[in-house]
Order: structure tokens, then C-alpha cells, then sequence
């Protein structure tokens, strides 16, 4: 009895140290945690690129952050590109690098969120290295300064192959020719992401190929050879202006491909009639007057392909005719044209691809459609005419006006006029004189002009007795 009395103080004061030293542990991890969580330095095992951080201050990571970037901004790459080379310099480029979020974002690692997050961080950060990337961006601006001499020696536009035909002559082909173009946008990246390299500074140049339409292989394939259809009008060299004009749009529509199937749009492939383009100001056909305007004469061009077309027995999609007739075709086998407005355009239809030719000699215009061969069976024998009739004349008026400068009742033709007519247009398709086709291809009309007679005042002492 007197034994089991003494143990319990003994045990008592052992329970109590006990109790005192988990207090003091707990105190002393308590103090611990708060002093590692508050740390001002970066976590240890964080990392910007190649840069380690840990450890740092938010100022001495940035102090070392802009000398090593000032060392490697200035430091060369190598481009390369088809056995060629040149060097650049990142600094000469704008290559930028924002130290400030960068340092923000090695700085929050270890000091965002509760005081246990902020430890977690911490430990896994030293335990596993977290590497940051380092946001550097280009100027393109820049770029495209520094290297458009580099980028005009390898740019160039992909070209077309075309044929060059000549009667009782061989179709010459002239090849085609790859498009290059160098990509900025891609450099910009490769310079970005080799400018924090110490070794293999090298890029090898983003340039993308841009196929052609029309390839060599395409063209030697078809074997173009035959004509299929031309059409010739004449115009005045002395109309210097117009002639200019007419050859310009000829030009345009010159070694065009029409694939079975394909629409031609002349206004798409001629494009804008503007004097950007090299159009000077001749006669152009407007409220049925005849008045100086830029691109006058580009409608004989859409007119004699219009008739090319027609005598290839080709599917027209659209085609106005002029206000009044013109000189250059029979009444009514005319086809006119106005930017944005009035197109002309039309189908290949046939089962074979086509060659578009055409040509400005002297005073004559000229197109051609040249095919690889029969587009069939009887494609040989076969023949189109085309017959403009007219329905109707339209008779015109008298426009009176008085001219102070004539004797009294003396009457002057001052402008002629012009009858009008209400036509139709058909096509005649024979093979070994049978008619196999016959079409009614449109019906329209043209609008009459009012002469312009000026008289002479009437007389005021005529009735005076």
C-alpha cells in the first residue's frame, strides 16, 4: 500500500514533462514555419530558362536576369538557308524579355496562398526544379526592316508554266516556277526560342513553297495543238491611248488554262480598269455618248473573246451587249464590260481542257482557244456559225435645239442619228453539213440616238407689215 502512494508522483511529473515538451515542439515548428513561409528570397530549385533563381531576392534575381540576357541578346545566330548563311543579332531585332513578370512569377512559387500551401510549394520546388519560360517577343517591324533585303533574295511569286504558239510551229512550253515566301511569324518564334541558347544558335529559315496553278507537267500532258476557235477585230493604232488600253486588258486574259468545268470571269481576271494599272483615258461608251473615261477600249477586248467563245460553241454564263452598236463586229455579236458592274463570263463546257490565247499585232486583236485534240468524235468536221437577225428597227427622234450663231430657219445636222433594233443572236452547230444544234442564244436590244439638229433664230420682223 505505502508503495503504490509513492510511484504517483513520479508518474505525475513525468506526464508533465511530457505534456511541457510537445507544448515547446509545437511552439518551436510554429515559429519555424512562420519564419520559412515568410522568407523573402525565391524558393530554392526555381529556375527562369537557364537562369537559377533560387535563393535570390526579387532584385538580385532581376540584376541577374538583365545581365545574362544583355549577354545573350547580343550574341549571334546563324541563319541558314539553302547553302547559304547569314548572321543576325537579337538586339538588332527588338527581342525583348519582361524581367519584371518574370521575377513575379519565380517570387510567387513558395509565397501565394495559406502557410502550409506556401511550404508545400517550397519543399516540391527543391525536391523538383520548376523551370519557367521566359516570354521573349520580336519586333516584327523590326525584323522585316532588318532582314527585307535577305527576305526580297528569297521571296518570289509563283509563276504559272505558259505555251507559246505560232502557226505550222511547235508548242514551245516555258516551265513553271515555285513561289517562295519567308515566314516572319516563324522566325520570330525560332529567334525567340534560340536566343537563350549558349550553343546551337542556328536556324534553318522558315520558307513556305507556294505550288502554281498551272505546272509544266499539266501542260505537257494536255499537248495543246489544235485550234479550237479565233476571232480577230481590227482597231486604230493612230488611237494611241485606246490601242494602249486594248493591249494592256489583251494582255490580262493571255495563257489562261480552262479546265473542264472552270467559269471565266473577264472582270476577275482583268481586274480594275484604273490608271494604277497603266489604263489610260480614251472614248468610252456611256449613257449611249461617247466621253473620255480610263480603260476606254478594253470592251473590243471582251468582244472578241466574246466571239472566240461563241464559234467554239463554249456555254455563256453572262454577257450584256452595249447600249448602242459598236464598229468592230456585226451588229449584235458584241459583249461589254465595267468594273464592278457589267461582267462577261463563260463555261467550259467540254470534257477537255482549253488554252486561252491572246494576241495584239499591228492593228489586229486577236483570240485563240487551243485544245489538246478532237474535243470528239467528229470535232473535226464539226462547224459553228453564228447569225445576228433583226427582229426589229427602232426609229429615232430629233433633238431641236437653237443656235444664235445661224441665219434665221437655217437648220444643221449636228449629230446624226441612229436607228435602234431588237435583235436575236443564234448559233449553228453542223457536222458534215447536218445540223446537229441550234440555239437561241439571247434576245436584246439596242437603244436608238436622237439626232442633234441646230436652227437658226426665227426671224422676230418676218410677220411685220
Amino acid at each position: 500500500m505505502l508503495q503504490i502512494v509513492a510511484q504517483r508522483p513520479v508518474l505525475f511529473w513525468i506526464v508533465i514533462a511530457l505534456v511541457a515538451l510537445l507544448i515547446i515542439s509545437a511552439s518551436a515548428g510554429t515559429i519555424w514555419a512562420l519564419h520559412y513561409a515568410k522568407d523573402e528570397r525565391i524558393a530554392d530549385g526555381v529556375w527562369a530558362g537557364p537562369w537559377e533563381l533560387g535563393g535570390l531576392t526579387r532584385t538580385q534575381a532581376s540584376e541577374l536576369i538583365e545581365v545574362n540576357f544583355g549577354a545573350v541578346k547580343n550574341k549571334p545566330i546563324l541563319l541558314e538557308y539553302m547553302g547559304r548563311k547569314w548572321s543576325i543579332l537579337p538586339v538588332d531585332v527588338g527581342v525583348r524579355l519582361n524581367k519584371d513578370n518574370v521575377v513575379d512569377a519565380a517570387y510567387a512559387i513558395g509565397h501565394t496562398g495559406n502557410i502550409w500551401r506556401k511550404i508545400s510549394e517550397r519543399r516540391q520546388a527543391a525536391q523538383k526544379p520548376i523551370y519557367l519560360e521566359l516570354p521573349l517577343t520580336v519586333n516584327n517591324d523590326k525584323l522585316l526592316a532588318y532582314l527585307s533585303v535577305l527576305k526580297s533574295e528569297i521571296d518570289r511569286p509563283a509563276m504559272n508554266a505558259w505555251l507559246t504558239w505560232k502557226p505550222k510551229a511547235a508548242v514551245q512550253i516555258t516551265p513553271h516556277q515555285t513561289g517562295r515566301v519567308l515566314e516572319l511569324n516563324k522566325l520570330a518564334g525560332q529567334i525567340s526560342a534560340v536566343t537563350l541558347r549558349d550553343r546551337n544558335r542556328r536556324i534553318y529559315l522558315p520558307v513556305q513553297q507556294i505550288k502554281p496553278d498551272i505546272t509544266y507537267d499539266e501542260l505537257a500532258a494536255f499537248n495543246f495543238k489544235n485550234v479550237v476557235a479565233q476571232y480577230t477585230t481590227v482597231f486604230d493604232p493612230k488611237n494611241v491611248d485606246r490601242s494602249h488600253n486594248v493591249a494592256i486588258a489583251a494582255q490580262a486574259i493571255d495563257k489562261v488554262l480552262l479546265r473542264p468545268g472552270d467559269i471565266f470571269s473577264f472582270n476577275e481576271k482583268v481586274g480594275l480598269r484604273v490608271a494604277e494599272k497603266g489604263y489610260r483615258e480614251a472614248p468610252v461608251l456611256v449613257a449611249d455618248e461617247l466621253v473620255p473615261g480610263v480603260g476606254g477600249g478594253v470592251c473590243q477586248v471582251s468582244t472578241t473573246l466574246y466571239n472566240a467563245v461563241l464559234l467554239a460553241d463554249l456555254r455563256i454564263v453572262k454577257r450584256t451587249n452595249h447600249s448602242r452598236p459598236v464598229a468592230y463586229v456585226p451588229l449584235g455579236q458584241d459583249a461589254t464590260v465595267a468594273d464592278n458592274y457589267i461582267d462577261f463570263q463563260f463555261m467550259n463546257n467540254t470534257i477537255q481542257p482549253l488554252y486561252l490565247i491572246s494576241e495584239v499585232s499591228g492593228k489586229k486583236l486577236t483570240v485563240r482557244l487551243l485544245g489538246p485534240g478532237p474535243l470528239g468524235s467528229d470535232q473535226s468536221k464539226k462547224k459553228v456559225k453564228i447569225t445576228s437577225n433583226v427582229i426589229q428597227e427602232i426609229p429615232f427622234g430629233e433633238l431641236v435645239e437653237t443656235d444664235p450663231t445661224l441665219p434665221p430657219g437655217e437648220r444643221r445636222v449636228e449629230k446624226a442619228g441612229g436607228l435602234g433594233y431588237r435583235m436575236e443572236l443564234w448559233r449553228q452547230v453542223t457536222i458534215e453539213d447536218v445540223t446537229v444544234k441550234k440555239e437561241l442564244l439571247a434576245r436584246f436590244q439596242y437603244r436608238s440616238a436622237a439626232s442633234l439638229i441646230k436652227v437658226g433664230p426665227e426671224n422676230e420682223n418676218r410677220n411685220v407689215q
